[in-house]
């Protein structure tokens, strides 16, 4: 992808654009993901869109910086997505399978009312995806979304 194709037009210092704007294979981003996240809840919840079903769902915590390269940056999560709707998947793909490993052991070690099982086949699920807390979302007191759909876009993708 070029670095005309995928522009952050937002407000921000030189060290932030530079970060942005700089290629890391997304496996590196999955990891640090893994390896920097500090989970904060995890709650199994109806579907809304399918009644019967159950998915689980972590609220997790990372530094700014790392919430920017995944969201923000040419080769993270949305990045992906806007090379190709299959490059998105293969991201979203990838990112589950490294956390799921140390998500369902924070579920085995400190959330004894969920399922450990449940949790590890939700996670695999087709529909699971890596998304950031939206305001609507206030799960517990512990996980209150930060982001709402009145952020002004900071991307510019020239589509």
């Amino acid at each position: 992808m070029h670095v005309t194709d995928w522009k952050y037009k937002g407000v921000c210092d030189n060290a932030r654009l530079r970060a942005l704007e700089t290629s890391a294979p997304f496996e590196d981003i999955a990891r640090r993901l893994e390896r920097d996240m500090e989970i904060v809840c995890c709650h199994t919840r109806d579907c809304c869109d399918k009644p019967g079903y159950k998915r689980t769902i972590y609220c997790v915590e990372v530094a700014l910086q790392l919430f920017d390269v995944i969201f923000n940056s040419q080769s993270g999560y949305r990045g992906a997505y806007f090379q190709s709707p299959e490059r998105g998947l293969s991201a979203n793909g990838l990112v589950l399978s490294t956390v799921t490993p140390r998500l369902v052991a924070w579920t085995r070690d400190r959330c004894i009312h969920q399922g450990p099982a449940f949790a590890e086949k939700s996670l695999s699920a087709a529909s699971a995806k890596l998304w950031l807390a939206e305001e609507s979302l206030s799960l517990c007191d512990r996980c209150k979304g930060e982001w709402s759909a009145s952020v002004r876009a900071h991307v510019e993708n020239r589509r």
